[in-house]
């Protein structure tokens, strides 16, 4: 938990899955932050430069009304598809109840945009926390031939729709499942192991007491270092993607320019 700066925020990025901020609610947030009371941290991403709200927008709005600066955040490391992700099942069991256009625009989200939309019903319905005929129904009809979606700056971008593959091949949930169970105990396996490792230095140290806090420091020093290896990574991937984006639109403006000066000459 830490307080992130309101200003730091990104609120216009794709990841506010309700249909409209409810002002009313707003007004009642931040008349109860003026008289103290606490409320639950909001969820945000960082993908090492930005910090994206993915969760908690009447909360960031009556923070901004009641003239704070900074609120109190869950941080996770992660990309604006990830808060996007996360951010289409919020406020299922918490915070002013989704109404059903709530639900329709979380659902239509992820059915407008490029890769969500191959999903599954079934898998658009566990991550949106609906119901699989609810999504079924927004499917219904022709689909338009291109969609609309926002890129990580904000701004509105559009592509062509994905040809349906229609498939009879059950989905391997049986698999998934064990991969996900042994993925577990590997992980269990891997922290007792870890445990063992430590307490048999402790044991074999001068000074056991001493080596244990070391141990522990070190310990916290690799996690806080493996979170900022993963924040680097991201933020380099990032940067690879934007250059890519850069080499094709150069691409297409000297296609372009070679366009025109044919059409002069």
């Amino acid at each position: 938990m830490q307080i992130v700066t309101l200003k730091k925020l990104r609120i216009d990025c794709g990841t506010q899955s309700r249909k409209e901020i409810d002002q009313p609610t707003v007004d009642n947030y931040a008349e109860a932050m003026l008289e103290g009371q606490e409320f639950p941290p909001v969820r945000v991403f960082h993908d090492g430069i930005h910090y994206y709200l993915a969760d908690g927008f009447h909360r960031y709005f009556a923070a901004l009304k009641a003239k704070r600066t900074g609120i109190e955040a869950e941080v996770t490391a992660g990309t604006l598809s990830e808060a996007i992700l996360y951010a289409v099942g919020a406020n299922d069991k918490h915070g002013k109840p989704r109404t059903t256009e709530d639900k329709r625009n979380a659902v239509m989200m992820m059915l407008d945009n490029f890769e969500w939309s191959s999903w599954s019903t079934a898998e658009i319905a566990k991550q949106c926390n609906v119901s699989q005929p609810f999504v079924a129904g927004l499917r219904k009809g022709k689909q338009p031939e291109t969609i609309k979606y926002k890129d990580k700056d904000g701004e509105v971008q559009e592509r062509k729709r994905p040809a349906k593959v229609e498939t009879k091949t059950p989905e391997p949930v049986v698999n998934e499942s064990k991969l996900e169970t042994a993925n577990e105990a590997l992980e269990i396996l891997i922290q007792e192991n870890q445990l063992l490792t430590d307490q048999l230095a402790i044991k074999n140290s001068p000074d056991p007491v001493e080596a244990k806090e070391h141990i522990k420091d070190l310990r916290q020093q690799i996690k806080d270092m493996e979170m900022e290896l993963k924040a680097v990574k991201l933020s380099r991937d990032q940067y690879q993607n934007e250059n890519d984006e850069l080499k094709k639109q150069i691409k297409w403006l000297e296609k372009k320019i070679k366009k025109l000066e044919t059409e002069i000459l």
